[in-house]
């Protein structure tokens, strides 16, 4: 868990202070996919974690209209309201849980990645 919850931080960190890249952008999102799935099947959290797939996507359409990765101010306060309910997440969900709502949110990110690449000129 507290590995976990280090990730979760890092990953947060990066988008922040503009460190991320696409790499990265894509690990977060698979991370929201995840814990909003089991925030699903434990009924804990999920208008949290609905408001962290709604972000998602809006830092996804700017990156696909910007190229740009990173969070405003606004975002980053909710980013981390999601980081505190996703480390919660992770004490009260057992393996089974996570391990399933983890391949769910593997296979829907494959799925859900070629409409964000970016449409900007470089």
């Amino acid at each position: 868990m507290r590995d976990l919850s280090l990730v979760h931080h890092l990953n947060l960190d990066a988008l922040v202070t503009g460190h991320a890249d696409e790499r990265l952008l894509w690990d977060w999102f698979g991370g929201v996919l995840t814990w909003s799935k089991a925030a699903e099947a434990t009924q804990h959290g999920t208008a949290e974690m609905r408001e962290q797939l709604h972000l998602v996507e809006c830092v996804l359409a700017r990156y696909a209209r910007t190229g740009r990765i990173g969070l405003t101010g606004p975002e980053y306060q909710l980013a981390k309201a999601g980081v505190i309910v996703m480390d919660r997440l992770s004490r009260i969900v057992d393996r089974a849980t996570a391990v399933s709502a983890a391949s769910w949110s593997e296979t829907a990110l494959r799925s859900l990645t070629a409409p964000y690449k970016p449409t900007h000129a470089e």
